[in-house]
């Protein structure tokens, strides 16, 4: 058993390549971090001149669960929240 908990996006990086390794697909990790590293420089690039785009994950949308230092607490009472549920009551009546 292979416990995995990347904090970071070079942590999934490094996570990538070491998984790679311990199957044997050492290349083909490779080529998939490189892939990666370009879509992200791209994305850097795109949003340099402007303002960086606000962005929600979500991890589990039933009840809402976004990863982060948020207590259950603090993410029940948010705006963001309140938008997941009219978006799922909106989406279960249709």
């Amino acid at each position: 058993m292979v416990s995995l908990e990347p904090s970071s996006l070079e942590d999934v990086f490094s996570t990538i390549a070491f998984v790679g390794d311990l199957v044997g697909a050492r290349d083909g990790a490779a080529a998939l971090v490189a892939s990666l590293r370009e879509r992200v420089a791209a994305l850097r690039a795109r949003n340099a001149a402007g303002s960086p785009a606000r962005v929600l994950v979500l991890e589990w949308t039933d009840p809402p669960m976004s990863g982060g230092p948020l207590d259950a607490g603090a993410w029940s009472s948010s705006p963001a929240a309140s938008r997941c549920s009219a978006i799922r009551a909106r989406t279960a009546a249709s």
